[in-house]
């Protein structure tokens, strides 16, 4: 079984991700942003318009 998957995801879904600035999934979307992550990411968040500033996907 590689690795691979976990240290190079295709893709990222943060769950969760609150719009409060200090809340937990608000941080490792903005580390994302500052980060040089190459695969896309998601936050993940329910009762919330996905049109949004970034792409959100409510339940």
């Amino acid at each position: 079984m590689s690795l691979d998957t976990l240290f190079k995801p295709s893709s990222i879904a943060v769950i969760g991700a609150s719009r409060k600035p200090n809340r937990a999934g608000s941080v490792v979307i903005k580390i994302f942003s500052w980060a040089d992550i190459k695969a896309p990411y998601y936050r993940f968040i329910p009762n919330i318009n996905p049109l949004m500033e970034y792409c959100a996907i409510a339940q």
